[in-house]
C-alpha cells in the first residue's frame, strides 16, 4: 500500500506459488505502478561455528552458509521482479539482510520507500499474544489498522466497543473495524464514521469474508474512495464471499462495485 499514489508498492517475496500468484493479481490491479519486491533473510554467524553432537571434527561454518543465504535470497528476489515485470509492474528488487526479527526488516524498508504499512490483528489468538507489539505498532508505524470488534476490545482493553473506539482514536491511525451484521466502523481524524452492511439474501460460509473486505477496502482506498466508501466496497465484496462456499470470490467484484455505484 503507497503513502501516496505517487508511492511504491512493496511486495513481499518468497518463491512461493502463493506469493507469485499474488504478484500477478497486484499487476492486474496496479498495472504500470512502481512496485519494490522485497526479499529478507536472516544471518547465522552470530553463533559462530559449532560440532553437531555425535559427528566427530564436523562443523557448521555459518558464515559461509550465510553467505549462501544471502545469495539464494537475491536469486529469489530477482525472480520476483521478473515475475512482477510480467505482470506489467515497474518493478525493482530490495533485498536485505535481517538484523532483528523480519517484520521490523520489512517495517524499516516500507519507512524508508514512503510506503504505507496497514496491520490486520488477524483473530483473537493474535492479539491475545503479540499484544504489546501491536500497541507498539500504533505509535507511528501504521498507516491503517484492521480489526473486528471483539480483536479491538481486547487489544486495547476495553470493557465496551465505544471504549475501544475511542482509544483507537486517540492513535491518530485510519482504523476499520468490522461487526459482521452490523456492518462496520471506519475511524478517521474527524470521528468515527458507522457504514452499513452490504445486504446478502442467505449467509453460506462466511470463510475469507475479513480477507475479501480487507481487500476491497484495500482497492478502494488507493484508486480514489473515501474511507467509508472503501469500506463500503469492503462491504460489498465481504457480501459476495459469503453468500457461497468457499473463501474465493465466485461473482465479478467489479461488476458489483459500479451496481453499489462506488465506480463508474
Amino acid at each position: 500500500m503507497a503513502a501516496s499514489t505517487d508511492g511504491p508498492l512493496l511486495l513481499c517475496y518468497d518463491g512461493s506459488e502463493d506469493a507469485k500468484h499474488a504478484i500477478e493479481r497486484a499487476g492486474s490491479l496496479f498495472n504500470g505502478a512502481p512496485a519494490l519486491v522485497l526479499t529478507v533473510w536472516q544471518p547465522m554467524h552470530g553463533l559462530g561455528s559449532f560440532a553437531w553432537a555425535g559427528a566427530t571434527g564436523s562443523t557448521v561454518d555459518f558464515f559461509e552458509l550465510d553467505r549462501a543465504g544471502a545469495e539464494d535470497a537475491r536469486s529469489v528476489g530477482h525472480d520476483g521482479v521478473r515475475v512482477a515485470q510480467k505482470a506489467g509492474l515497474n518493478a525493482e528488487l530490495v533485498a536485505v539482510e535481517a538484523t532483528g526479527p523480519v517484520w521490523k526488516a520489512i517495517l524499516e524498508i516500507a519507512h524508508r520507500h514512503d510506503a504505507a504499512v496497514a496491520l490486520t490483528v488477524s483473530d483473537p489468538f493474535c492479539v491475545q499474544h503479540h499484544q504489546g507489539e501491536f500497541l507498539e505498532l500504533l505509535n507511528g508505524d501504521l498507516e491503517l489498522l484492521f480489526a473486528n470488534e471483539e480483536e479491538i476490545m481486547m487489544l486495547f482493553g476495553a470493557a465496551s466497543f465505544d471504549a475501544a473506539v475511542d482509544a483507537v482514536a486517540e492513535t491518530g491511525v485510519l482504523a476499520v473495524l468490522t461487526r459482521g451484521a452490523r456492518g462496520s466502523v471506519v475511524v478517521t481524524a474527524s470521528g468515527p464514521i458507522e457504514v452499513p452492511a452490504a445486504p446478502v439474501d442467505r449467509v453460506v460460509d462466511t470463510t475469507g469474508a475479513g480477507d475479501l473486505f480487507a481487500a476491497g477496502f484495500l482497492y478502494g482506498i488507493t484508486n480514489g474512495l473515501l474511507p467509508e466508501d472503501a469500506a463500503r466496497l469492503g462491504g460489498v465484496c465481504a457480501a459476495e464471499v459469503i453468500a457461497h462456499v468457499g473463501a474465493r470470490p465466485q461473482g465479478d467484484l467489479r461488476a458489483l462495485a459500479v451496481a453499489a455505484g462506488l465506480f463508474a
